[in-house]
């Protein structure tokens, strides 16, 4: 069976895995979750991300919403502060 997006879906689990992060999606179930809007995920402006609910727990059917990457990468901002400018050496 062709599986068109199968490099996507590897990709996505290697991700998860390499941030120790549990992944409960089987090919199927991730092409199921993402319908029809599987063509347009991705980074670019506008596109969708799967997101998992908090940013807590594992990527599953029940955890994750759909959002852009936009909303996720601002998401990921709140509550963390600015850094600060590396004060200037004086002799």
């Amino acid at each position: 069976m062709l599986k068109p997006y199968n490099h996507e879906y590897h990709r996505q689990k290697d991700g998860a895995k390499r941030r120790n992060i549990d992944w409960q999606f089987t090919y199927d179930t991730w092409i199921e979750w993402w319908g029809d809007d599987i063509v347009n995920r991705g980074r670019n402006k506008g596109k969708l991300c799967m997101a998992r609910n908090g940013d807590i727990g594992p990527y599953s059917i029940t955890n994750c919403t759909k959002i852009t990457h936009s909303e996720n990468c601002s998401i990921g901002q709140k509550g963390i502060p600015k850094p600060r400018k590396a004060k200037e050496l004086t002799i």
